[in-house]
């Protein structure tokens, strides 16, 4: 925790039901802080313990959106070269 005290179990046990904006909120209102200064408290417990705030049955892990981005960009691709190739030009 940035500044040395405990966060309020309400706003842990957000965070650990994958609650960010909840977690946030609760925050906001238990210490009487700011948009900015409880987003970066809450930002920073969950990057100390990553298997907070992950909901269950979705993966952090696999495609990104790079990868969605790069596939569409390739079947676009083969679909101008396909109507090229066979529509003669």
């Amino acid at each position: 925790m940035n500044d040395g005290r405990e966060l309020p179990p309400e706003v842990v046990e957000a965070i650990n039901a994958g609650h960010k904006i909840e977690a946030i909120k609760r925050l906001r209102e238990a210490r009487g802080l700011g948009l900015k200064g409880a987003k970066d408290i809450v930002d920073s417990e969950m990057r100390k313990h990553p298997q907070h705030g992950s909901q269950p049955g979705i993966s952090t892990h696999g495609i990104g959106f790079g990868s969605i981005v790069l596939a569409l960009i390739v079947a676009g691709l083969a679909v101008a070269a396909y109507h090229f190739l066979v529509g003669g030009g």
